[in-house]
C-alpha cells in the first residue's frame, strides 16, 4: 500500500512539471504513415519543450537507426552540456511502433519509465519533423540540417498552436558555428 502511495504521489509531481492534464486536451492528430528507412539518420534539434534530459543541452542531435525487424528504432541521443565547447552527453532508447504506419511509438527509457512518441508533422522529404508525446509535455522540432527556415518554423509553430501545444516554454536549441564539426558516427560511439 505505501509503495502504491508513492507512485501515486510520485505521478502527480511529475505531472504538475508538464503543460496539463492528458484528458483535458483533444486527440493529438499524427502523420497518416512513415517510410522508416527515410526516417532513419542524424536529426538536428531546432527546438523543444523542456525535458529534464536535455537540461542545458546545446548541439543536439538524434539519430534513429531502423532495427531489423521493421517496426522499432534505436534513437541516440547526444549533446553538449553546459555550451558548445561543454561535455559530450548521450543515451540511447528503443522505440517499438504501434503498427505498420509507424507514427506513433512507444519509447523505453528503461524498466519503468516510458512514453509514447507521435510524429505530429512530417516533410514532404523527410526534411523535417514534429514529435509529441500525445499529452503534448514534450515536443520536438528536428531538421536534417543544423539550421532551419524561420518562415518554415512559423508556419510549424502556428500549426502547433492549433493543435493545443502550450509553447511559452519553448527552447530554441543553439546549433550555431560554435558548435564542433559533428561526425554522428563518432557521437554514436559515446
Amino acid at each position: 500500500m505505501k509503495a502504491i502511495i508513492i507512485l501515486l504521489l510520485a505521478t502527480m509531481i511529475s505531472r504538475s512539471f508538464c503543460c496539463d492534464w492528458p484528458w483535458n486536451k483533444k486527440h493529438l492528430p499524427t502523420v497518416p504513415e512513415v517510410n522508416l528507412q527515410k526516417f532513419s539518420g542524424t536529426w538536428y534539434e531546432i527546438a523543444r519543450l523542456p525535458f529534464l534530459w536535455e537540461n542545458n543541452c546545446y548541439c543536439v542531435t538524434s539519430t534513429f537507426t531502423m532495427n531489423p525487424d521493421k517496426m522499432s528504432i534505436k534513437i541516440h541521443n547526444a549533446c553538449l552540456r553546459g555550451g558548445p565547447d561543454g561535455k559530450l552527453v548521450s543515451d540511447t532508447y528503443e522505440a517499438k511502433a504501434f503498427d505498420t504506419k509507424h507514427n506513433k511509438f512507444r519509447v523505453r527509457y528503461n524498466w519503468l519509465l516510458k512514453n509514447d512518441l507521435y510524429v505530429v508533422n512530417l516533410g514532404g522529404d523527410y526534411e523535417y519533423t514534429v514529435l509529441a508525446t500525445p499529452d503534448r509535455c514534450k515536443l520536438w522540432i528536428l531538421s536534417r540540417e543544423p539550421t532551419f527556415d524561420s518562415e518554415e518554423l512559423n508556419r510549424l509553430l502556428d500549426s502547433l498552436l492549433e493543435l493545443d501545444f502550450e509553447l511559452d516554454a519553448l527552447i530554441y536549441t543553439y546549433q550555431g558555428a560554435q558548435c564542433p564539426k559533428r561526425e554522428p558516427d563518432l557521437w554514436l560511439s559515446s
